[in-house]
């Protein structure tokens, strides 16, 4: 979300601190929160969001009936298979979740909107700032010296 074609001078990284299960539930709110914030105060023109992982897991769900007489018609956990009711991300120590691309006197903004989307997920997590380093350009001189080398056989 927002401008991925712009360069910017610093990539905030959202990190997990725990082994979990995030659902896409929690997923999608985070990056609506994180979005709104960074759209609504600094424009959607001057920073570039990422989710960085992908809920490939599918979490299902077996209902049991909950009134009385209900034990004559349920079979328990008997073909217990249950029905898809989310999917949801593995996520283990140290894998970032979400990534935002910012410029130098954006960045208190955006590690806000960090901060806020942190709070949509059920473990804890750390923001990690990190500066991005342009590719200077500089001519790269010949070592030939115009002079042609023979051809090996």
């Amino acid at each position: 979300m927002g401008n991925g074609h712009a360069e910017y001078d610093y990539e905030l990284l959202l990190i997990n601190d725990e082994q979990q299960q995030i659902s896409h539930f929690a997923l999608e709110a985070a990056r609506v929160a994180a979005n709104r914030t960074l759209r609504d105060r600094i424009g959607k023109d001057d920073y570039f969001l990422r989710i960085l992982v992908y809920p490939h897991h599918v979490v299902r769900e077996h209902k049991m009936m909950s009134f009385a007489g209900a034990d004559r018609l349920q079979e328990g956990m008997r073909r217990a298979y249950g029905r898809p009711w989310a999917t949801a991300a593995r996520v283990y120590r140290d894998q970032k979740l979400m990534s935002v691309n910012i410029n130098k006197k954006h960045l208190a903004m955006g590690q806000r909107a960090l901060s806020v989307a942190r709070m949509k997920f059920p473990r804890r997590s750390h923001i990690e700032t990190k500066e991005l380093k342009k590719a200077e350009s500089t001519p790269t001189e010949s070592k030939d010296n115009g002079q042609q080398q023979p051809a090996s056989e």
